[in-house]
């Protein structure tokens, strides 16, 4: 580019198109969750994800009564805000420190949470924790939902 403010600009239109297709793969994915989220539904959130809250308050605005139980995803306490968020979409959630995810486990239907990236032998990156949650799922036979935007996809192993 002639200078460094064309540069700018055209950063910063592209990060508001990236942003703004971000905002529209999340309100066409959060409708695909609701016949996994019933009256009486208990869930395990792993740490935060935006798309992972959307799919959570849009089947809270098609009045699912349903509870969550949120990790508090230690060092970055992202599952704090992720609890302040569902909180203040009137959906009842219990913030639990990560450890407590075997004691919770048998409680839950299912367990729910987002992905940093989706590789291409379908495993995921996310938020430290979510591992050993998924261990200890698997153990309990509870389904693990990971619930991503299509950019997210990579082609790695």
């Amino acid at each position: 580019y002639a200078d460094f403010d064309e540069y700018k600009q055209r950063l910063v239109a592209s990060g508001e198109q990236f942003l703004a297709k971000a905002m529209l793969g999340r309100s066409k994915i959060a409708p695909k969750g609701l016949p996994f989220i019933r009256d009486g539904t208990r869930v395990l959130a792993v740490s935060r994800s935006r798309v992972v809250l959307s799919t959570l308050i849009a089947a809270a605005h098609r009045n699912r009564r349903f509870t969550v139980y949120c990790t508090e995803s230690r060092p970055s306490c992202s599952g704090r805000k992720m609890a302040r968020d569902l909180r203040n979409a009137g959906i009842p959630v219990t913030l639990i420190p990560d450890s407590a995810v075997g004691y919770v486990i048998e409680k839950v239907d299912f367990v729910i949470c987002g992905a940093e990236a989706v590789v291409e032998s379908g495993g995921i990156v996310n938020a430290v924790g979510t591992f050993q949650a998924c261990v200890i799922a698997k153990a309990y036979s509870k389904p693990v939902y990971a619930v991503a935007e299509s950019f997210k996809f990579l082609r790695k192993y």
